[in-house]
């Protein structure tokens, strides 16, 4: 199967630094990293890679790393694959799963002043 032509990639340590991240290819129009995550070699990690609809975030054990509003979300309806990549990396993947979660609109407004 060719490469996909609308991927969102979850960048893990490796070229970027020690940064985990996400990226849009092939163009890589999008990038969004952070460094503040203590790496340690040889450790498992709970890595959570999401979107809805234009809202990506990214948590590892359960802890929120970044999240960023993408101006031009890929259509999960047309394009539905999952991939992975190992760019410069040396990584293993346990139990992986793909799941539709579940959420809800939250209204937020300013309060009067």
């Amino acid at each position: 199967m060719p490469p996909g032509s609308h991927d969102i990639d979850m960048m893990w340590n490796a070229s970027w630094e020690g940064k985990v991240g996400i990226e849009r290819s092939p163009e890589y129009t999008l990038n969004a990293a952070t460094p503040q995550f203590p790496f340690e070699p040889g450790r498992v990690y709970r890595e959570q890679a999401e979107s809805i609809k234009r809202y990506c975030f990214v948590t590892v054990d359960g802890h929120l790393l970044f999240e960023l509003t993408d101006a031009d979300p890929i259509d999960s309806r047309t394009h539905a694959r999952v991939g992975f990549e190992a760019y410069a990396s040396f990584i293993q993947i346990l139990r992986f799963s793909v799941r539709s979660i579940v959420w809800a609109p939250s209204e937020q407004s300013y309060l009067s002043e």
